[in-house]
């Protein structure tokens, strides 16, 4: 999907782009809803559950706040509102999740979409430091699904409540991610580079 919607972007502009996404991600959400209430276990409706539509939301707001952070208002007072914000709907006081878990899910993550990102660029200097340690989060990117369908399937993920699950699932998967990147991705792109910058033979004719 990824070079479908840049050629989009491309071809109309980023605002459509992103409004195009955003209209997708609101009708993925109705789909999901309409799956998991009147299709629970059904095996196409697993598959739709497992596609990038459901996902879409959080890769397009993630996509928007890249382009238009520089230009959004950057107050302290709107991280913490949206902190009590995310706070709020996830205590769920309204019973939203029974009634429709998908747009519960997406309601709650706007609001920690901009704390996270703000407290990225505004928070304590001393988080600086970390950009000297070791780049992981691409190992991130591509093992926490696979980390998370293994504490699904062993049923982990029973044995502890939300937030201490969220921890170690963390933690785990941190540490297969430095893994993969000091056995895997260190190397490899200390190859890439020795390749790159090597000189090239040039023959000289007598």
């Amino acid at each position: 999907m990824l070079p479908a919607i840049y050629w989009f972007y491309k071809r109309f502009g980023f605002k459509k782009m992103i409004l195009c996404s955003f209209a997708v991600s609101a009708f993925s959400v109705l789909i999901s809803f309409v799956v998991l209430k009147f299709l629970p276990g059904n095996v196409f409706g697993n598959l739709y559950l497992h596609s990038f539509l459901p996902q879409m939301f959080y890769f397009t707001l993630g996509i928007f706040w890249a382009k238009a952070w520089s230009k959004s208002p950057q107050h302290l007072v709107l991280f913490l509102s949206s902190v009590i914000l995310f706070l709020l709907i996830k205590a769920d006081p309204m019973h939203l999740s029974s009634i429709n878990s998908t747009l519960w899910n997406f309601l709650w993550f706007v609001p920690l979409s901009y704390a996270i990102v703000w407290f990225g660029y505004n928070g304590p200097k001393i988080f600086w430091h970390l950009n000297r340690l070791d780049d992981i989060s691409m190992g991130i990117f591509i093992w926490h699904m696979v980390i998370i369908n293994v504490f699904l399937y062993t049923g982990i993920n029973k044995t502890l409540s939300d937030y201490p699950l969220i921890i170690v699932l963390i933690a785990v998967t941190a540490a297969i991610a430095f893994l993969s990147y000091r056995i895997v991705e260190k190397p490899a792109l200390k190859l890439r580079n020795i390749k790159k910058n090597k000189p090239v033979k040039t023959r000289i004719a007598s």
